[in-house]
């Protein structure tokens, strides 16, 4: 059981990562386009 704890710390650890990450692109890739306004 042990891996099963570590493998769901890794996955929640990585997760808390990706989330800015992926709003921070998401926010930069809108503001190369000046044609539409998607802000959240």
């Amino acid at each position: 059981m042990e891996t099963a704890g570590v493998w769901l710390f890794v996955i929640g650890s990585a997760e808390l990562l990706i989330r800015p990450v992926i709003r921070l692109v998401r926010h930069i890739h809108l503001q190369k386009m000046p044609g539409s306004r998607w802000d959240m």
